[in-house]
This record gives structure tokens, sequence and C-alpha cells, in this order.
């Protein structure tokens, strides 16, 4: 009466129940003890015994998958707004859950009870592998989506990247419109369960690897044309790539690009006009100012919007200035007091044509004079 009494068995136990004991036994209301002792069942106890242990262990086995599908069925997605969009946060529980439930699902399919209910438990194993690369392909999505947004809303980049801009705005469209899917309904089991999610994924990613293979070597290219560009990282480049209309925007890298260099000034600065943008002066962290012999418009040109090139026009003024400096300091070194030859020429011309004079009248005074020279030498520096 347990055995046959355990609510385990279903109607294909009782089936092979009928056959285990040979004769007919139905779970129904007519169904009595005295029909069964008629038939001899007390001889039959090791088979009726069997067939509901099986029974027993696959109805747990049962059990546990309906569990596992009601655990899941009230999990929902936790979004955040993220600009235009949301964008997926705390899914580490459900990875967490998602990574127990394969692996307790994986071990009942090895079960030898399984047999009756292994359809379940397989299409219960597919939804949770297709959860599981859903989630994979979504979050490399979101990550590289999330870089990559600010980039192409760019119209400096888009200008310079057209190929790249279309495919970004048609990844960036369906990412935008499943987040909205989402958000309405944010339940797991639906978002795995939403045709065609799972391949815009894949597809997302697969052209997300192309465009973001095009955009390094885009930036290759810039630092080849500019190789002081290769002192920044990407995403400073970009950040000076994606705003080439606002050559002040430059400001904040030229330190990591020239040693020394922290400003450069305009001349609508000085002459109340914000819109002339030609750099006549460059600056240090220290506030040392030199002016510019030869000017650079990075509006004017080839200049305008190709930030490369401007810099490498500053990088040869600055040289230009260099020798004009140089020369001038020299010419005025004999001619000045010391105090007054330092104040007015920069830094690096002054150390460099001290180090210049003192060599050359160091040499002079031991070649006129050896050591006797040298000791007046001193003196006179020493005055």
């Amino acid at each position: 009466m347990q055995n046959l009494a355990t609510g385990a068995l279903k109607e294909y136990h009782w089936d092979e129940l009928s056959v285990a004991v040979g004769f007919k036994i139905e779970a129904d209301d007519e169904l009595t003890l005295e029909y069964l002792l008629e038939n001899g069942i007390l001889d039959q106890m090791d088979e009726v015994e069997n067939v509901a242990t099986v029974a027993a262990k696959e109805h747990n086995l049962d059990l546990a998958l309906d569990a596992m599908m009601t655990e899941w069925g009230a999990l929902q997605f936790e979004l955040k707004e993220h600009k235009t969009s949301f964008v997926l946060r705390g899914v580490d529980e459900i990875q967490a859950l998602l990574d127990d439930h394969l692996v307790k699902t994986q071990s009942m399919m090895g079960s030898p009870y399984i047999a009756n209910i292994k359809g379940k438990a397989k299409g219960w194993e597919q939804r949770l592998v297709t959860l599981q690369n859903l989630l994979d392909e979504w979050l490399r999505v979101q990550r590289t989506w999330m870089y990559l947004q600010p980039i192409f809303s760019s119209d400096d980049i888009m200008r310079q990247m057209p190929t790249e801009g279309r495919k970004f705005a048609t990844i960036d469209a369906m990412f935008i419109k499943a987040m909205d899917e989402v958000q309405a309904n944010p339940s797991v089991l639906a978002a795995a369960a939403r045709d065609g999610m799972l391949s815009n994924f894949r597809s997302a990613n697969k052209n997300l690897d192309v465009i973001q293979k095009n955009l390094a070597d885009y930036l290759e290219v810039k630092r080849l044309h500019f190789p002081r560009f290769y002192f920044l990282a990407n995403d400073g480049l970009l950040e000076i790539l994606s705003q080439t209309k606002d050559v002040r925007k430059v400001q904040k890298h030229l330190d990591k690009c020239f040693e020394g260099l922290n400003r450069i000034a305009f001349r609508g600065d000085r002459e109340g006009n914000p819109d002339d943008l030609v750099i006549v002066e460059i600056g240090s962290a220290d506030g040392e100012k030199v002016d510019l012999v030869e000017f650079v418009d990075p509006n004017k040109g080839d200049n305008k919007g190709n930030v490369e090139k401007w810099l490498n026009q500053l990088l040869g003024a600055m040289r230009v200035s260099v020798k004009e400096f140089v020369k001038k300091s020299i010419e005025d070194y004999p001619a000045k007091k010391r105090i007054e030859w330092i104040l007015a020429h920069p830094a690096q011309a002054v150390l460099n044509i001290s180090q210049l004079f003192w060599t050359r009248e160091a040499e002079d005074a031991m070649r006129t004079g050896g050591n006797a020279g040298l000791a007046t030498y001193k003196e006179q520096l020493d005055g």
C-alpha cells in the first residue's frame, strides 16, 4: 500500500507495473486491495518496489526541475539609465545562480532515473545554456557600446570614419531597442526566449570587433603622421580626434606630447577675438611664456580638422623659434649684464648658451694662461 500510494506513480508507471506483475492495474476509484490480493500482488512485491523506487527517484528529479523553473520565473534584470538608453547592472547573482543550476541540471542528465523526464530536463538545460550564451554576448556588446558610443557621437569621428559610423549607428539602434524591450519586461526568462536577441547580439559583436580594429588602424595612421601621439593612450587620442573643431581641447594633452610644453596661447585671446585661433605663444607649467617666430593656424587649409598636421607645424615652429632664441641669446650674451641677460631669454636657451660660453671661455683661459688663466677666469665668474 505504501509503494502504490506514493504519489510519484504516473500513468506510464502503472502500465509498467501491470506488465511487471502480470495483470492490469489502473489507478482509479475501482482499484481495491482485495483485487490486488486476489491476483497475487504479494508474490510480486519485488517488482512493485522496483517500479515504486524508480518513480520516487524520478519524482524527486522532477520536483528539483520545477523548483529551478519557479526560482527563475521570479528573477528580473536590474537596469540603470545610461545616456540615451539603459544598461544591465548587478548580473553577478544571476550569473552565479545560472552556473549553479547548469551544474545541477547536467548532473540530473547523468542520473539513471532521468529517462522518462529526459526531454523536459534537456529542454531546461538548453534554456539555461541559451541564457548563458545570451549574457556573454549581451555584456560584450554592452561594454563595447558604452566605450564606442561617445566616440561615434562626435561629428568629427563620423566624418573621418563614415563606414564604421554607419555600422555603429545600426548596432546602436538595435541595442537601444533591445534594452527598451527589456525595460518593458525585465523577466530573465522572457529575455532568453525573445526571438532574435541572441543572434542580434552575436552579429553585433562581430561588427563591433571590425569597428574596433578599424578604429585602432585609424589611430595608428594618426600616430604615424604625428609620432608624439604614441605618448597618448587611446582614450586621450580619441578625445582629441573627436573634438577637432575645438582646437582648445588639445591643451590638456600637450604635456604628454611635449616635454615642458603645457599650454598654447591664441592671437584672439590677446586681441579679444575668441574666434581667432592662430597660435602665437607656447608656455610651460611654471608660467614661462615664449612667443613663436612663425605662427600656426589650425584652421588654415589642410590643417582644418586634421590635428596631427597643425601639431606637426607647431613642432616645426617651436624649432624655428628655438633657433632664433639661441641666435639672439648668443648675440646678447656679451652685451648685457648676466642677470639682465637671464631674464630676457627662455630658460632652456639660457642653460644651453651659458654652457656654450662657459666651455669656450674656460678653454681660452687654459689655452692662454694655463692654471693661472683658469684662476683668473674663476675670479671673473665670481665677480
